[in-house]
């Protein structure tokens, strides 16, 4: 079951990788275009304001030389990346592109052209047969055009993988779900600690659990930068300083220090059940992590963009608080309390969670209809309708773990941890279906 429900959900996300979030919308040239002339630029149009900086290109001849083109330029809009070519062309060409989104995501593309044109070279001297003088004639090379494109030449506007050794899908889903699972287990140790079982850190730092929890919430926005950078500099066309001066660059950046700032507070800061600076700097930084992730994804486009943001970190605190708070009350904290503090450690953790259910469901439904203006379709609808159903089974297994009687709690630990987990790996899962939303473009 878990099997097939990993295997389904890297499906999905392969599959949602090549619908990239900021589309190509045409090309001059146009891909399968047969020219009479050398072009002396190259023109790629897109549905999206581009970062410049951080979009690159190559041009491979005939010969299947690839060159790289100079850095490019904006057109008459932001919307325009234009390439200048080198001159003469003639022949087939294909001109590649790369580049990193307004949301982070790192997408290329590739456009076929023939120039027919015959390319000129040195000039020969032949004798005037009627003066008998001789005169300069420039000979030319007939165009080779044995490799043009036909009109069924796909356009290629998204998939980074396709063109120069960019992370593969599976890989950005696995570390994408890293991080939302870093960011919901930041929230819920905060959210315990605050409000289920007073001196929580304290327990989460000696348990493997809990430094499991604390490392992950390090190394997951390494382990993205690392992806990204990896994705944006694949084709060799941009330096790294000029990608992590994009938007998305810098909220990776920003994402990895408050990580690791996060991590450190709550692995060494000393806490009460008053609180300390410590908790509100820890607080902090977590916030900053939801943020960054919101503001380089879908929250900032399509309708109503400004509300985006508040809605996608109300939503990750509310599942963080609900999942990760079981997390955290289930793997570090239960086994430290005796049968009374669990009961009443329970009784507070079901309030936090109906609460955050509450969240979640009120974010959610104005978020798809923020997104889709209306009833979600499509394959973006496809994955939230799997990511309901996940969520429904949290509700049904968090509604089992809570009718247990809490003065039973002796006689069913076993049973309420084995509901836990299950309903932890369900959790899991609509992590999973997240990571996949984010790499598929909601139109």
């Amino acid at each position: 079951m878990v099997a097939a429900t990993v295997a389904a959900l890297v499906w999905l996300a392969g599959g949602g990788s090549a619908s990239a979030h900021n589309t190509l919308e045409s090309s001059d040239p146009a891909d399968g275009a047969v020219l009479d002339a050398s072009p002396p630029t190259w023109t790629v149009t897109f549905d999206k304001d581009v970062p410049i900086d951080s979009a690159s290109g190559v041009l491979q001849g005939p010969d299947g030389a690839r060159t790289p083109l100079p850095s490019p330029r904006h057109g008459a809009s932001a919307r325009d990346v234009v390439f200048d070519l080198p001159t003469p062309l003639s022949g087939a060409y294909t001109a590649r592109w790369r580049l990193v989104g307004t949301d982070g995501h790192v997408i290329s593309g590739r456009v076929s052209f023939v120039v027919a044109a015959p390319v000129p070279t040195a000039e020969t001297t032949v004798p005037d047969a009627t003066t008998g003088t001789t005169v300069a004639v420039a000979s030319t090379v007939p165009a080779d055009t044995s490799a043009a494109p036909t009109s069924e030449t796909p356009l290629d506007d998204g998939d980074a993988d396709t063109d120069g050794g960019g992370t593969p899908a599976a890989v950005r889903w696995l570390v994408r779900l890293l991080t939302l699972a870093a960011l919901a287990f930041a929230f819920g140790v905060l959210a315990t600690d605050f409000a289920v079982a007073h001196g929580a850190i304290r327990l989460v730092r000696r348990s493997k659990v809990g430094r499991a929890i604390l490392a992950t919430v390090a190394i997951a926005p390494v382990l993205e930068l690392a992806a990204f950078a990896v994705d944006a500099t694949a084709g060799g066309g941009v330096p790294l300083a000029d990608v992590l001066a994009t938007v998305p660059g810098t909220m990776l950046l920003l994402r990895v220090a408050a990580g690791v700032l996060a991590a450190a507070c709550l692995t060494f800061a000393t806490f009460s059940p008053t609180g300390t600076a410590g908790y509100g700097t820890a607080s902090a930084a977590v916030l900053v992590m939801a943020t960054t992730v919101s503001w380089v994804g879908h929250p900032r486009s399509e309708g109503t963009p400004w509300l985006g943001v508040p809605l996608d970190v109300a939503h990750s605190a509310a599942m963080g608080a609900w999942l990760g708070g079981l997390a955290v009350t289930f793997g570090a904290v239960a086994r430290h309390l005796s049968d009374t503090d669990l009961q009443r450690a329970l009784r507070r953790f079901g309030s936090v969670a109906s609460w955050s259910v509450a969240v979640l469901v009120a974010t959610g439904t104005a978020q798809a209809l923020r997104l889709h203006s209306g009833v979600p379709s499509g394959r973006h609808g496809t994955i939230l309708a799997v990511k309901l159903v996940f969520v429904a089974g949290m509700v049904v297994l968090a509604s089992l773990v809570r009718r247990r009687p809490t003065h039973t709690v002796p006689a069913d630990r076993g049973a309420l941890v084995r509901l836990a987990l299950a309903e932890i790996g369900t959790g899991v899962a609509v992590l999973g279906a997240s990571a996949v939303l984010v790499l598929t473009s909601p139109t």
